[in-house]
């Protein structure tokens, strides 16, 4: 039986220096913002579809029963996938991204 011995901590993981670790730390934040935002982005685009497609008292009834939020936040996160400054802000050009009408 072998006896139980400390996490290994690679030679990588150890020579780093303090702006080493910045920099990586700074970048891996920076794409989990943006992945972030690209994310609340998609919902509120895909909300907006939904609205648009669905019967009339349909998107609410999901909202109510099928969706973990409710209808205040499909609001909030429609309202920011329509702000083209948000857009902006992340990179795409209003005219990229799809047209959904409210």
């Amino acid at each position: 039986m072998s006896t139980p011995t400390k996490a290994n901590k690679t030679d990588s993981t150890v020579a780093k220096s303090r702006p080493e670790w910045a920099a990586e730390i700074h970048a891996d934040y920076k794409k989990t913002i943006e992945q972030s935002i690209e994310g609340i982005l998609k919902i509120g685009r895909t909300l907006i579809a939904a609205k648009k497609a669905l019967p009339h008292g349909a998107f609410l009834e999901m909202i109510d029963h099928d969706l973990p939020f409710d209808s205040s936040t499909a609001q909030r996160l429609m309202k920011i996938a329509r702000d083209p400054r948000i857009a902006k802000a992340v990179g795409h050009k209003p005219e990229q991204l799809p047209s959904y009408d409210q």
